[in-house]
């Protein structure tokens, strides 16, 4: 009962912390104060690693911020089934790179095909008994 109660909120806590590492990290590269929390939080960074995605995005200050968030377990596994790869190859050989707005377009495309392709994996993984 106590793990069932607990273990939840201590993973989400354990996130957190990872994230907040990470995040200093990036921010205070080289910080000696910081590199005593780095090599204590050690555990929580390679435990977490595999689950923290990260994005960039132009803030309000416009400038390049980076943003964290939790993987699922399930979703990387669907991510990395091989159709899905092949797909994300295709989109990165073929994307024009040389008009921001055709580029932009083929990527939204991209993400719409790949929403369906990921919910047809799911499908496959729950009736192969996989997830």
């Amino acid at each position: 009962e106590f793990v069932e109660r607990f273990h939840t909120h201590a993973e989400d806590i354990g996130f957190s912390f990872a994230v907040l590492l990470t995040n200093l990290d990036d921010h205070l590269p080289g910080d000696a104060r910081l590199a005593h929390f780095l090599k204590s939080g050690k555990g929580f960074l390679s435990h977490f690693s595999p689950q923290l995605g990260r994005v960039e995005i132009i803030g309000q200050s416009q400038k390049v911020e980076r943003m964290y968030f939790l993987i699922r377990k399930t979703c990387k596994q669907q991510w990395e089934s091989p159709q899905i790869q092949e797909s994300k190859r295709e989109f990165f050989r073929s994307v024009d790179r040389t008009n921001h707005r055709e580029k932009l377009s083929q990527f939204i495309s991209f993400c719409e095909d790949i929403i369906y392709e990921v919910r047809t994996v799911k499908i496959q993984i729950e009736d192969n008994g996989l997830c």
